[in-house]
């Protein structure tokens, strides 16, 4: 707690919505600084992604591709918690 207690901040928002929308300028924001993206207007309510950070988010998704087609072996395996494999109680 003492190591991520600074970066804790309280919400300025009346309602979760409005929370969860600030939430979303900021990382745009954010992206934006790090050049990672770009405003499309004036008024900063459209954005897109730049190409450097265009060709990350495709590399990501087969990143969690290749992760995704791994889960296969972990069918063929016995179940870990199933009830199924509980004995039953003695009364």
């Amino acid at each position: 707690m003492a190591r991520y207690g600074p970066q804790v901040k309280e919400f300025k928002e009346d309602n979760a919505v409005d929370a969860l929308l600030a939430l979303y300028d900021e990382h745009v924001a954010l992206m934006v600084k790090k050049g990672w993206a770009r405003y499309l207007d004036a008024q900063k309510t459209r954005w897109s992604y730049t190409p450097k950070a265009g060709v990350i988010v495709c590399l990501q998704f087969f990143e969690q591709l290749g992760g995704a087609l791994l889960q296969f072996w972990r069918v063929q395996g016995k179940p870990v918690a199933s009830p199924e494999l509980r004995t039953p109680m003695r009364v």
